[in-house]
């Protein structure tokens, strides 16, 4: 059985690709884009709320993986010890 080792590359291509790949998120970045233009901004300042941006989806990122294997291994956990894991 092969390891899985969660480094920044790991991330990056199982989290972040998959992401910026997404339709959804295509279009929400688009309009945060045409919503920078719309301001007529200094070009440090768009970069400054890009950014800003960024830094919030890493983190957000992160914080959902982290959390959505956790609980992966609870419902795994439980259910190889034949506890309840649905409830319905």
């Amino acid at each position: 059985m092969r390891k899985i080792k969660v480094d920044e590359k790991y991330i990056e291509k199982e989290i972040y690709e998959e992401v910026s790949n997404n339709p959804a998120y295509k279009q929400a970045d688009k309009k945060l884009q045409i919503a920078l233009e719309s301001l007529n901004l200094e070009i440090k300042n768009k970069i400054a709320i890009d950014d800003a941006v960024t830094c919030i989806e890493t983190e957000v990122g992160e914080i959902a993986y982290k959390k959505g294997f956790h609980s992966g291994m609870q419902f795994i956990l439980k259910a190889l010890a034949g506890e309840e894991v649905i409830d319905l």
